[in-house]
């Protein structure tokens, strides 16, 4: 194994788009010299999480070892694009280096792990010398990249003239495309050397016919330049400006073609495909592909397609009544999806940012670079202060919108990166997150309100930008202090586009679109709509952002949105979601049905009266098969719930109990009937198994031992189900650690400790807890009791639930659980008391704690084996801590485990916020609290 095979990361491709699958050298010059004035080309190179080690200088790449010598890699993505049919890349370069050096490539799949590193050392050498290498390409490498590492004490290595060739695959003998009988000879496009911005836009549409009809068995046919003159009967597809060449297209045809649109034809055994930006081009050659059979159901999967594509005349146009539809950047190739393409908006790969950077203005205004030279550019909070510890990381950054220094600055940096992306037309810029960042000088609350600020502020960056750019265009977002619409500000330069975002305190409920908890997030969006109707966009947030594994059935909720927003012609639509799989599959996608949701909704977007059931029954029948009626009644039952029960949970809400233990009891049987008929292995049987997964996590969170939410009567259903998920991750090969890390996931709802293995799903205990597993959950009952002379003491790492928080008011800064007013979601903790024999008197519970600081008490309930044994104000003192005593009569008890179960029951005397409970709510959670240390039992003395 090479040195640097272990070192790959999931590393997002970020190619620039200014070099596209060209026949010459595929090494970008940004790469090797700096496109900015204010960022190094460094910048270019991975990982994301650190470049210290790497610098940049006349064009030779320096790369040094870690301090102690370890191993440090700078790494490229593969060029090409991400379209690119490469069967291999040959790298020459020169290096020099006095260390244990190597280059290397590793081709990457989001959804599974494929053999694809393969890596060459380099010998030490103190002057340059020449070294070339074949690296072949995986097929089913989605992305990648190649490295240039180094390891050893003092170690370093230099690389220069990297010149990098790609080696197209032969055309292959698979499903021909043809052309009213003809098979299809070439792809074309125009190579326009007044146009070159249009040029490489339309060679990237022509790859992406090439590549997606091949990735379907199909053959790669030839992506040419067109020349000069063709013969009249040459069968071929003509996109872009070729199509606009062809002929085939007539002048009203054309002229109706709107922003993100279309227009195609095939007649004879010629196809022509033109469009408008953003995108329409590629726009068309999606809809061109669903002709030819060409569907894409997942990242890694198509449509099984059988038999040649033949295609008879046809004429087709269309213009998406949301013209600019954003995904997020780990969509890498949003165009099969139908979506926007990536190449439309600013990369900022330059700045070691990605593309859909909405928080942009951090990185083009980094505080780090300016908090000691020009703190007056950073934003004046309540306390006077500029640059202040509130901010936290960069992302909190906000700035001084007044400052005209600063407008200028921002401008100038702008204007660079439209120079250096001439094919981006879109530019977020928007300062960073959080609320009530805003700045408070007395310059900036003379403009108005906070969106106000922010309007100004933008406007003026844009009046700066359009004099040189006019048609480059700047979008920010009505987003959290900036969502109300404004009270002064009401016309925007041209060039502006602001996205309202349905977030925060005045959407509630992203499950249910009119859910009560809406109504001020829906007068804000027509309030936007009144106001600036042809500069207005959405960024929706269709899953939850703060459980990535949450089953989370939104698709009702986002199909009325998304055909407001379509309806309504919105110039943008752009995702905080949508997340595919990733790491090799290692993270699933977020929530269920994603890849469903991602093509349905396109498509509502594209027009809002759409069929959608069909739409869902087209889905479902091609990418489950023979198990697509019980799939669809499954989608059926949880797209339901939230509005059967009205449930209020917005993306940045952990709520517990939506998926409860009746709704298991039907949801289960369909997805095992599912299973049952489709292929054990196949394709389908695996996109079942994908459903399956986030249903079994909601379940096992919402309804666990950790909250008591499991009587013993369920507990057979809760342990089969544990071990089923278990199962389920083995067969995915879910195994990231950070959503969240499985160990505490196990012990803080099965209360079952696992060991740390890697794999997680290959601990020794889940391997006992599949054998046996409700012996397993009766003995993992974690032994935290310890045997006293008085009875047993149950320190707090055996409670389980509630918030961890350090202790108050005292000085041990110990570790304890805060239980908060139940609509906080940390309402209640519980512990188990282990009884070998039931004792013959009542028994003394004691609860080391203390109360909130605030006047009003806090209200608590305890309970054993669920009787309530006590229900009133909150014993505890607000000064200081002490124990407070309860009974637990003999009669509530039972040889073996006994729960324990601690309840906060202060109710909320707020009214509620503008979106109820939640994220950013309008409620304080300081106040009504108790917070728990320890638990002492006293047995009664023999």
């Amino acid at each position: 194994m090479h040195l640097l095979q272990k070192l790959f990361v999931c590393f997002p491709l970020l190619v620039s788009a200014s070099l596209l699958y060209g026949t010459g050298n595929l090494s970008d010059e940004a790469y090797w010299t700096p496109q900015l004035s204010y960022a190094p080309a460094k910048m270019m190179w991975g990982p994301w999480n650190g470049r210290d080690f790497i610098t940049v200088k006349n064009r030779t790449l320096h790369v040094k070892a870690g301090p102690k010598g370890e191993i440090k890699s700078a790494q490229m993505g593969y060029p090409g694009g991400v379209y690119r049919t490469y069967k291999a890349f040959e790298l020459s370069f020169d290096y020099r280096t006095n260390g244990t050096a190597s280059v290397s490539s590793n081709g990457m799949n989001k959804e599974k792990e494929i053999p694809a590193y393969s890596g060459k050392n380099l010998k030490p050498s103190p002057g340059f010398r020449q070294f070339s290498v074949l690296f072949d390409v995986h097929p089913e490498a989605l992305d990648g990249v190649l490295a240039f590492g180094v390891k050893g004490k003092d170690a370093f290595l230099e690389v220069r003239n990297l010149k990098i060739r790609g080696i197209e695959a032969e055309k292959g003998d698979g499903r021909k495309l043809l052309l009213n009988g003809r098979e299809c000879e070439a792809i074309y496009y125009l190579d326009d050397p007044d146009d070159p911005v249009t040029s490489r836009l339309d060679r990237d549409a022509a790859q992406m016919l090439r590549y997606a009809f091949a990735k379907t068995g199909g053959n790669l046919y030839p992506v040419k330049a067109l020349p000069a003159s063709l013969p009249s009967d040459r069968c071929a597809v003509f996109v872009g400006k070729a199509g606009l060449k062809s002929g085939l297209l007539d002048e009203k045809e054309l002229k109706n073609i709107r922003d993100g649109g279309f227009a195609m034809r095939l007649k004879e055994n010629r196809a022509a495909i033109a469009g408008a930006r953003p995108s329409g081009v590629h726009f068309g050659v999606f809809r061109f592909l669903g002709k030819a059979g060409v569907v894409l159901l997942s990242q890694n999967r198509f449509k099984k397609a059988e038999g040649d594509a033949a295609l008879k005349d046809f004429f087709m146009a269309q213009n998406p009544a949301v013209p600019n539809r954003e995904l997020m950047y780990r969509v890498e190739q949003p165009e099969l999806w139908g979506y926007t393409s990536h190449q439309d908006w600013v990369t900022m790969q330059m700045l070691g940012s990605h593309c859909t950077n909405c928080h942009a203005a951090i990185t083009y205004i980094p505080l780090k670079e300016f908090q000691d030279s020009h703190p007056e550019y950073f934003a004046l909070n309540a306390s006077g202060k500029r640059v202040h510890s509130s901010m936290g990381k960069n992302v909190q950054t906000h700035y001084c919108m007044s400052n005209q220094e600063l407008i200028r600055l921002a401008a100038s940096r702008l204007a660079e990166m439209m120079k250096a992306d001439p094919e981006a037309k879109y530019f977020y810029f928007f300062p960073g997150d959080g609320g009530d960042y805003y700045c408070k000088c007395a310059e900036c609350r003379k403009l108005g309100s906070t969106t106000d600020r922010l309007l100004y502020w933008i406007d003026s960056i844009a009046k700066i930008t359009g004099k040189q750019y006019p048609d480059r265009i700047l979008v920010t977002l009505a987003y959290t202090d900036s969502q109300t619409p404004p009270e002064k500000i009401r016309n925007l330069s041209p060039n502006v586009i602001v996205l309202y975002a349905p977030y925060g305190h005045s959407w509630g409920s992203h499950l249910v679109y009119g859910h009560e908890s809406n109504r001020v997030g829906h007068e804000r969006m027509r309030k936007w709509e009144e106001m600036f109707p042809d500069q207005l966009g959405a960024f929706v947030y269709p899953n939850s952002c703060r459980e990535h594994y949450n089953v989370w059935p939104a698709f009702r909720m986002n199909y009325k949105l998304y055909r407001h927003l379509a309806e309504k012609k919105y110039k943008i639509v752009a995702h905080c979601g949508f997340t595919p799989a990733y790491a090799a599959g290692a993270i699933s996608e977020n929530g269920s049905f994603q890849a469903l949701q991602m093509k349905v909704l396109n498509e509502v977007l594209c027009d809002p009266g759409v069929n959608v059931e069909k739409l869902v029954d087209d889905y479902l029948n091609d990418a489950f098969g023979a198990a697509a009626a019980p799939m669809r009644k499954y989608f059926d039952l949880i797209q339901a719930e939230p509005e059967k029960r009205n449930w209020g949970q917005n993306t940045e809400q952990i709520k517990r109990g939506l998926v409860t233990s009746e709704l298991a009891e039907k949801a289960l049987p369909l997805l095992d009937e599912a299973l049952s008929l489709v292929k054990t292995d196949s394709e389908e049987w695996k996109a079942v198994q994908r459903e399956i997964f986030p249903f079994l996590w909601s379940y096992l969170t919402d309804n666990c031992r950790g909250n008591g939410k499991i009587t013993k009567a369920q507990m057979p259903f809760y342990a089969k189900c544990l071990v089923r998920y278990v199962d389920v991750c083995r067969i995915l090969k879910i195994r990231y650690e950070g959503h969240p890390i499985s160990a505490d996931w196990f012990w803080e709802t099965a209360m079952l400790k696992i060991e740390k293995t890697r794999p997680w799903y290959d601990a020794p205990a889940l391997k006992r807890l599949a054998e046996n597993p409700l012996k397993v959950l009766g003995e993992s009952t974690p032994v935290v009791q310890e045997k006293t002379e008085y009875g047993f003491l149950i320190a707090n790492k055996g409670i389980i639930g509630g918030q961890k928080c350090r202790a108050w008011m005292r000085s041990d800064n110990n570790i304890c659980k805060v239980l908060r007013r139940p609509s906080s979601t940390f309402g209640n903790a519980s512990a188990v008391l282990q009884l070998n024999h039931l004792p013959e008197s009542d028994l003394k519970l004691k609860v080391f704690g203390i109360d909130n600081e605030k006047q009003a008490p806090s209200l608590m309930e305890v309970k054993v084996n669920g009787i309530s044994i006590f229900r009133g104000v909150s014993p505890f003192s607000k000064t200081k801590w002490e124990e407070a005593e309860f009974t637990i009569p003999c009669n509530n008890l039972v040889a073996g485990d006994n729960d324990i179960l601690f309840l906060n029951i202060t109710p909320d005397k707020e009214i509620d916020g503008e979106g109820g409970v939640q994220f950013m709510a309008k409620r304080d959670y300081t106040w009504g609290w108790f917070m728990i240390d320890y638990i002492k039992v006293l047995l009664p003395k023999q």
